[in-house]
């Protein structure tokens, strides 16, 4: 989720009524030795998420209905 082109090409393509986000990298521990990757996938990938999920309603479009997110 934090290539945003892939992201976006997905939300494209199929257009999705609901999102389900598990997506996360855990660990309190980790995030303190490698904050990049924690970074990256908790914070850009979650925000590259709601980007495609709020532009799903572009030019009139139905959109994302739900978000579900842990």
């Amino acid at each position: 989720i934090v290539d945003k082109t892939v992201v976006n090409h997905i939300f494209k393509e199929q257009s999705p009524e609901i999102v389900v986000n598990l997506a996360a990298q855990a660990g309190v521990r980790y995030s303190i030795t490698n904050p990049d990757a924690y970074i990256e996938s908790n914070l850009i990938g979650f925000y590259n998420i709601l980007e495609a999920c709020r532009h799903s309603y572009d030019n009139g479009a139905s959109g994302v209905e739900h978000l579900v997110y842990a």
